[in-house]
C-alpha cells in the first residue's frame, strides 16, 4: 500500500519503472565517457533488484528485448561477456521461481 491511502504497487506497475531506469542506465554507463558513468553504477543495481523481486515477466521479457536491441546497435563488445550473464541471471531466476511457485 501507498502511504496516506494513495492506492496499492503492482509488480508490474514497479516493473516497468524499474527497466525503464535500467536501459537508461545501461546506455548511459555504456555509452558516457569518463569515470562519470560509473555512477550509473547505483542505479542499476537498486533497479536490478527491485526488477528481479517484483518478478514482472513483462518486464524481464522487455529487458531481454531493450538488451539484445542496444548488442544490435552497438555491436559485439568485450563488456558484454561481463554484463550477459548478469542480465541473463536476472531475467531467469524470477521467471523459474515464479513458475515453481505455482
Amino acid at each position: 500500500m501507498l502511504p496516506f491511502g494513495l492506492g496499492e504497487v503492482r509488480p508490474n506497475g514497479v516493473g516497468r519503472y524499474a527497466l525503464v531506469v535500467l536501459i537508461i542506465a545501461f546506455v548511459n554507463l555504456a555509452t558516457a565517457p569518463g569515470k562519470r558513468r560509473l555512477l550509473w553504477l547505483a542505479l542499476i543495481l537498486p533497479a536490478l533488484f527491485l526488477l528481479m523481486q517484483t518478478q514482472s515477466r513483462s518486464s524481464l521479457l522487455g529487458l531481454a528485448a531493450a538488451s539484445m536491441l542496444f548488442v544490435l546497435i552497438k555491436g559485439v563488445n568485450l563488456r558484454f561477456l561481463v554484463a550477459g550473464p548478469v542480465a541473463a541471471y536476472a531475467i531467469w531466476s524470477p521467471g523459474h521461481l515464479a513458475a515453481r511457485a505455482n
